[in-house]
């Protein structure tokens, strides 16, 4: 499980560019070993973005690989990854008017985590990395997040 900020950024709506300012993320992941020191994982994410500056969620499930590095002594490793994945922004809407339908995207996430195991059953991490919405329709609009930073921490059990 993680739980941390998205930075601030551009988005586009249309062609139109507008500053983000940040937002939180919440998600929780499982990954599977498929060699040594590889492995696939799955997250669903719930992020806070700011299309307009008004504060919508974006569902986000991805599939990524990632590589650990450990020391054979050592209690910290280090796991860059590279995932993508579909993301789900609401609809928008402000007092008077809907700006935005549901929309659809390609999500990525870039990220570097920082392992520290400990003597218990779990371990706390630190990622920081790079989020983007690319590629959003939401059947009338081009809508595209990012990139923006993550800074994310959390615990492994």
């Amino acid at each position: 499980m993680r739980l941390g900020f998205l930075g601030s950024g551009t988005g586009h709506i249309n062609s139109q560019e507008q500053s983000l300012i940040p937002g939180f993320t919440f998600g929780a992941g499982m990954d599977f070993r498929i060699r040594p020191h590889w492995y696939w994982g799955v997250g669903f994410d719930v992020h806070r973005v700011y299309p307009f500056e008004i504060g919508q969620h974006m569902l986000d499930v991805s599939l990524g690989v990632k590589y650990m590095q450990i020391g054979k002594q050592s209690k910290v490793a280090f796991r860059p990854s590279l995932f993508f994945g579909y993301g789900r922004l609401a609809v928008v809407r402000t007092i008077d008017t809907t700006y935005l339908n549901p929309a659809d995207f390609i999500t990525f996430k870039g990220s570097l985590e920082v392992i520290f195991f400990s003597d218990m059953a779990a371990a706390f991490f630190a990622e920081v990395g790079v989020f983007e919405a690319f590629e959003g329709w939401d059947g009338r609009n081009r809508i595209r997040f990012g990139p923006t930073a993550l800074l994310r921490a959390g615990v492994m059990l």
